[in-house]
């Protein structure tokens, strides 16, 4: 396939994609986009569940077929109880807690830059989480966690990307 300048080229996930210039140079941008899928999850929860005996246990292998299936039987109730309905939320909270982020954009001079009013600022996460109430504010993003004063709500909601 040939594009011209201006057109854009959608590949699906799982397919692999090469590019090369048929004539001079070529410029392009290519944006990666990795969704959590229920893999991600399972594996999240397996190390949720890294406290239970059941999962710290041997996998009886060698063992008669009755202690396997005893094994197994307990390995999936605990699995099953874990997988409750909240669970898809408490996932997303974890990849919320722990994204690093988007670079921050880099401009020459930025420190002569006269203060314009249509600037728009926003936080270099695509995560951000704001939480907490009276006495605190708790930003998590990028994989650390703040603890501010109230006052400091409305900016960090300005600047705070809106839930999806």
């Amino acid at each position: 396939m040939v594009l011209q300048a201006g057109d854009m080229l959608y590949v699906p996930r799982g397919w692999w994609q090469a590019v090369a210039a048929t004539q001079g140079r070529s410029l392009h941008l290519t944006c990666g986009l990795t969704p959590a899928t229920g893999h991600h999850l399972l594996v999240w929860l397996a190390g949720q569940l890294l406290h239970s005996p059941t999962l710290h246990a041997n996998v009886p292998s060698v063992a008669g077929a009755a202690e396997r299936t005893a094994y197994a039987e307990q390995l999936r109730k605990e699995v099953a109880e874990a997988l409750h309905p909240h669970i898809v939320s408490e996932f997303a909270a974890s990849l919320d807690a722990r994204d690093p982020g988007r670079p921050a954009s880099s401009l020459p001079c930025i420190g002569d830059v006269p203060a314009d009013p249509g600037l728009v600022l926003a936080l270099t996460t695509a995560r951000a989480a704001l939480e907490g109430a009276d006495e605190a504010v708790v930003l998590r993003a990028a994989g650390h966690e703040w603890e501010l004063h109230t006052s400091v709500r409305p900016v960090l909601e300005a600047l705070s990307p809106a839930p999806a």
